[in-house]
């Protein structure tokens, strides 16, 4: 299966070099061979890790939150009580 890196290249008008088309072609034909083996891998089986532990979820208990006036003496600026960003 081939991808043709200078037709996308086209399509999404970028300018790309001779290095950068040999280079996008080898990495996208790399990426296309891991695609093309993922049906020979047996259903149920892990590829990255294996755990049998789930999330553990934890009660949800209120606590005393930080104090507003402290949190924003480090922000460089601030408006009614807020973060400027």
């Amino acid at each position: 299966m081939g991808f043709d890196v200078l037709r996308v290249g086209e399509l999404s008008k970028f300018v790309l070099t001779d290095k950068e088309v040999t280079d996008f072609n080898c990495h996208i034909n790399e990426m296309m061979k891991m695609i093309e083996i993922l049906p020979e891998i047996p259903d149920g089986e892990s590829t990255s890790f294996k755990t049998k532990k789930l999330s553990e979820l934890r009660d949800d208990v209120p606590k005393e939150s930080l104090d507003v006036s402290k949190v924003l003496e480090n922000a460089p600026t601030t408006k009614a009580g807020f973060f400027v960003v």
